[in-house]
């Protein structure tokens, strides 16, 4: 099924380090720091690790809605391609936004229990918001609801139709054709 040469591996080591040797490891340049929450004082360690998630899925989003821009690929490679950066671009943005909402409900002390489907999670925001008096805010809110509808058409309420490519029936996740404009929605999710 898989060629032998795709899975033939490097030491872990290559791959992965619990740490570096110092500043003069010449292996530095080569790894990322998966997270900076773990180097972090424990006071800020949990503001900090959602802040860090969101922001990564964001700027993930942001670098392929980058690589689609129209102008620097034509629009016939949109339809010979065997792929589509769309969906994870789209992943990466709804994810981010379901972690933001989650941060405004945990802030507001909301419970939330194990939802997933963004208009769930932004109906159990706007429940938290009853009580408070809001004027400007309020074209905010609405718009956002706007936008949480709009990525809501692209996922189902269980978060799977950008993460698998088929339902649990059987049938495909994204069932018809559909065009995303990814910069406008990136801009928008930031």
């Amino acid at each position: 099924m898989f060629k032998k040469t795709l899975f033939k591996m490097d030491c872990k080591e290559a791959y992965i380090k619990k740490q570096m040797n110092g500043l003069k490891d010449p292996t530095l340049i080569d790894f990322q720091m998966l997270s900076t929450a773990p180097i972090m004082q424990d006071k800020y360690k949990e503001e900090h690790i959602t802040k860090e998630y969101i922001l990564s899925y964001i700027e993930g989003a942001k670098i392929l809605a980058q690589k689609c821009i129209a102008g620097k690929n034509p629009p016939v490679k949109f339809i010979i391609l065997h792929y589509s950066l769309s969906i994870p671009c789209l992943f990466l943005c709804r994810q981010a936004i379901e972690l933001k909402i989650k941060e405004c409900l945990d802030k507001r002390k909301t419970d939330y229990r194990a939802i997933h489907d963004l208009n769930s999670l932004w109906i159990a925001f706007e429940d938290s918001l009853v009580n408070e008096q809001m004027t400007e805010e309020d074209g905010i809110i609405s718009e956002m609801k706007r936008f949480i509808n709009l990525l809501s058409e692209l996922d189902n309420e269980n978060a799977t139709k950008l993460r698998y490519p088929k339902r649990k029936d059987g049938k495909i996740s994204q069932e018809r054709v559909t065009f995303v404009c990814l910069y406008k929605i990136v801009d928008t999710a930031v």
